[in-house]
């Protein structure tokens, strides 16, 4: 025998306690960074709703296979979130930038082209993790192999989540910038209209 774990109820009460202080503490770190630089919290809570999104889909699939929670899944966890915001924070720039550059297009217009620009991107950069992680699952010891699991399910569900979960969310919240944008364009076309009324009388 080379190693032995065995986890009693108050141990694994102390995982579930760390693991969801960890989460915690690295999603409020990354609300307040991404709102700072950002300047929005439309951003921040978006990203970190695919946070959790993620985090509780990689707990699903440990319910349902019925796979150990330890130590490593913490790291992997924690892994799999900042994997998931970095994908996300790579969307959502391209979205700043665009939001810059075509001014007069709506949010729908402009998100629907970030995500298109970044989806090769996403897509590729996550079969490459991939690529590496499974031989990487099947020839090393337990331990590292209770790690890579998660690992591999949250790079999954993390590129899933930011191109079909964080976008959307961020659209929702920004349908106000929209109306309020038609509401002075069609202000100004009134005023133009009157004017233009005025003059030929």
């Amino acid at each position: 025998m080379l190693s032995s774990e065995e986890f009693g109820p108050t141990v694994g009460q102390e995982l579930k306690t760390n693991a969801l202080k960890s989460v915690l503490i690295a999603a409020i770190g990354m609300l307040i960074y991404i709102i700072f630089r950002f300047k929005s919290w439309k951003y921040g809570v978006s990203s970190i709703a695919g946070i959790f999104h993620d985090v509780l889909i990689v707990l699903a699939f440990y319910a349902i296979f019925n796979v150990t929670i330890n130590n490593p899944f913490i790291a992997g966890i924690l892994t799999v979130v900042g994997y998931s915001i970095n994908d996300t924070i790579v969307i959502f720039d391209r979205i700043r930038e665009n939001k810059k550059i075509y001014r007069k297009d709506t949010n729908e217009v402009v998100i629907d082209r970030s995500v298109n620009q970044t989806l090769n991107r996403s897509i590729m950069t996550s079969l490459t993790t991939l690529i590496c992680m499974v031989p990487l699952f099947f020839m090393v010891s337990t331990s590292i192999r209770e790690f890579v699991l998660p690992l591999m399910v949250g790079v999954l569900v993390g590129t899933y989540s930011s191109i079909f979960l964080c976008s959307p969310l961020f659209y929702e919240f920004s349908k106000s910038e929209d109306k309020s944008k038609y509401l002075t364009a069609q202000k100004a076309k009134e005023k133009k209209e009157a004017k233009t009324s005025k003059k030929k009388k």
